[in-house]
This record gives structure tokens, sequence and C-alpha cells, in this order.
């Protein structure tokens, strides 16, 4: 499967999570809150062969974005978790770290999650 047809199916299991925007670049702000970032951040060989890799693996990056305040952390923890079972139900693999940190959209106040799929 190409990149494109799996960032197409995560950006899918981020709308049908809940996230209102998924976009597929950092630079593109989002207007609706929550809303989500897939970027792929690296390509890798699977299965070498003496003609090169008979199976590509990606990395993405993923930014959950939502609104900053006193649930925000519970909120992102909570789409976490319902983003993590329908990932694992459709693309076999797991989150296994997530990094949150706080930062500025549209000069008003977002907590931010951080996360990769490996597919």
């Amino acid at each position: 499967m190409d990149f494109i047809k799996i960032r197409d199916k995560i950006k899918g299991i981020l709308h049908n999570c809940g996230v209102t925007e998924v976009h597929n670049s950092k630079a593109q702000v989002p207007e609706q809150l929550p809303a989500g970032i897939v970027s792929l951040a690296q390509q890798f060989g699977e299965i070498k062969l003496v003609t090169g890799f008979a199976k590509q693996g990606y990395k993405f990056d993923i930014h959950l974005v939502v609104e900053d305040s006193e649930e925000s952390d519970e909120q992102l923890i909570d789409l976490i978790e319902v983003i993590d079972n329908c990932i694992q139900d459709s693309l076999y693999t797991e989150i296994e770290k997530v990094e949150f940190y706080d930062s500025l959209l549209s000069a008003n106040n977002v907590r931010i999650a951080k996360f990769e799929v490996i597919v």
C-alpha cells in the first residue's frame, strides 16, 4: 500500500473518531477544533532483496490540536484512546508514545498531542 492510501486511511480514522478538520501539512492552519495534522515523516525498507526492498514502511507524525482548557488533557487522552483502537483494528499497529505540549494558534492557546504511526 502506498503512503497516500495509508495517509488517507489515517485521516479517515481521525474524522470518524471526532476530529473536525484534518490536514496534510503543519503549514495549513485549522479553522475548527479539534483538528489533526497527518504528515509523512519517514520511509524505510522492510524486506531486503538483491534488487532493493520488497516492501516499504512509513512513519507518520500525527498532531491533534484542541482548545486549551481545564479539560484539554482529558479530551486529548480520550480522543487518542479511541483513535488507537481504530488504528489497531484497521492498520494493525498501535500508538506507542504520545507527547503533549502547549502552543498558539491564531493568537489562541491550544494543547497539542503528537504521536507516531508506523505502518
